[in-house]
């Protein structure tokens, strides 16, 4: 079961992946009061909790806003994320089983062919559940926690920009890490992230 400050992190990282609060904007306490019919504390608890994945950022005397990327940003960011996320793969083929296999190919088969109806946060959701799972059981809860920090923020680049730029999806590690062998008449799928 799910902590009060887990589910008002979930509830506030929805918010703003699918733009509803934007990037740059306040986040506005009083009314996230109102809205989720809760106290400010564990609020404050969960922004707490979003400025440590680099999310939000709590300026003194002014409140707590949502980040805001350049595109210069983002490209120092993906070159950066590219080398950690390099070695996270590498370790995570050393933790890697049938459970984990199963749990990225479910992933992949959601996005796979998505539903353009499907809500774009959604998308964007289960593309860092994808992520966060090979860097969970990359074992180097060091490694895991950088690369969440340094990501979560693309997200929300994501959600302001409202396009899906494509680059190197991970399905291959699935196929990478299985075995998987080539099927000449069957060709294996390609998927890109949406950042």
């Amino acid at each position: 079961m799910k902590t009060l400050n887990a589910t008002v992190v979930d509830l506030l990282s929805e918010l703003i992946f699918s733009g509803q609060i934007g990037a740059g904007e306040r986040v506005n306490e009083s009314e996230l009061v109102r809205q989720l019919e809760i106290s400010r504390s564990p609020i404050r608890e969960a922004l707490h909790t979003l400025e440590e994945q680099g999310i939000v950022t709590n300026k003194p005397r002014r409140g707590t806003f949502v980040i805001k990327l350049t595109q210069q940003d983002v490209q120092k960011i993906n070159t950066t994320r590219l080398v950690l996320e390099s070695r996270a793969l590498c370790l995570c083929k050393q933790n890697f089983d049938s459970k984990l296999e199963q749990e990225l190919r479910q992933m992949v088969e959601k996005l796979d062919g998505t539903d353009p109806s499907l809500e774009i946060s959604t998308v964007r959701r289960i593309d860092l559940q994808f992520h966060r799972a090979i860097w969970d059981h990359c074992g180097d809860e060091y490694l895991a926690a950088a690369l969440v920090r340094l990501t979560a923020p693309l997200f929300v680049y994501a959600a302001e920009t409202e396009k899906r730029a494509k680059g190197v999806y991970v399905l291959v590690t699935v196929l990478f890490f299985s075995g998987y062998r080539a099927n000449p008449s069957k060709p294996p799928r390609t998927w890109y992230w949406s950042i």
